[in-house]
């Protein structure tokens, strides 16, 4: 939902990358108006499936000022070669989105030729 992510020419450069089979993107929304952010015809493009993994909490204690850490460390790790940036990014997510990573990273372990999980797997796996 960032804006620099908005205009059509990044749209169109994400279609096409969700297009490519071997490709499969993630992406998280935290916008008060996320669900008017893409019209029909976009989301067909960028292939999306809208799934609502609220906390509960209330936003500003899921909102707390984190974004300008996060682009700090992500900053840092790329500079040193540390490789921290993926661990600064899942500290980023709430609880629900790590979940979820947790489970599709278990999947990936244990069956490393897997396409992955089809959606449903993946919601029902994250429910249990």
């Amino acid at each position: 939902d960032a804006p620099s992510l908005r205009s059509e020419a990044s749209q169109s450069v994400l279609a096409a990358l969700a297009a490519l089979p071997q490709v499969h993107l993630i992406a998280s929304v935290h916008h008060r108006s996320a669900a008017l952010l893409w019209d029909a015809q976009q989301v067909r493009q960028l292939n999306a499936v809208w799934v609502e993994a609220s906390t509960g909490a209330p936003s500003c204690t899921e909102s707390l000022d984190t974004v300008h850490t996060l682009l700090e460390n992500l900053q840092d790790g790329a500079h040193s070669g540390e490789g921290r940036s993926a661990q600064v990014v899942l500290d980023a997510l709430t609880a629900n989105a790590r979940q979820a990573f947790r489970v599709l990273l278990q999947h990936q372990l244990a069956e490393p030729k897997s396409a992955g999980l089809s959606f449903h797997q993946l919601y029902a796996d994250c429910r249990a």
